[in-house]
């Protein structure tokens, strides 16, 4: 995991927004990492839905690890050759097509995704300790990033 030093400096909270949200008193405010997204927008890797249990709410969490597991079982099912993203373009229209073995073996888009991942484990943690959740009030969503750049994902 990475801890604090390794993310920061990182984008801040504006005053006004944050004086803002908290004179709402619902809850403290708090600041997740998104500098690793093009937009930097934390819904591009994370939702609230009701729950009726604990918390009343859980925390829908992108999770790369999720979705390579998941290729990875599929792969060893013998669905390598199946066809994703099938008929699709990417924004700057290159086909999006791919196998599941051409997920698996990629090792440029692995280590991407693994790099990702590490930014989503951090934030996990600051959710943790701000909202008090546990794991059982996270549920991980099988997602890929790609790219755009060295540095970005979207």
């Amino acid at each position: 995991l990475a801890d604090s030093t390794e993310m920061a400096p990182f984008r801040r909270m504006m005053k006004v927004v944050r004086r803002f949200l908290g004179a709402q008193r619902v809850q403290k405010p708090f600041e997740l990492f998104s500098d690793w997204l093009v937009v930097g927008h934390v819904d591009e890797f994370c939702a609230f839905v009701p729950a009726n249990s604990g918390k009343k709410f859980k925390l829908l969490l992108a999770s790369p690890a999720t979705f390579f597991e998941l290729m990875e079982n599929l792969q060893r099912q013998g669905h390598g050759s199946l066809k994703l993203l099938e008929g699709l373009k990417w924004r700057d229209d290159s086909d999006a097509e791919i196998t599941v073995d051409e997920f698996v073996s990629g090792t440029a888009l692995r280590r991407f995704n693994d790099e990702i991942q590490r930014h989503l484990d951090y934030n996990r943690d600051i959710f943790k300790r701000e909202l008090g959740l546990d794991e059982q009030d996270i549920v991980d969503i099988p997602m890929p990033f790609r790219g755009e750049t060295k540095n970005w994902a979207g």
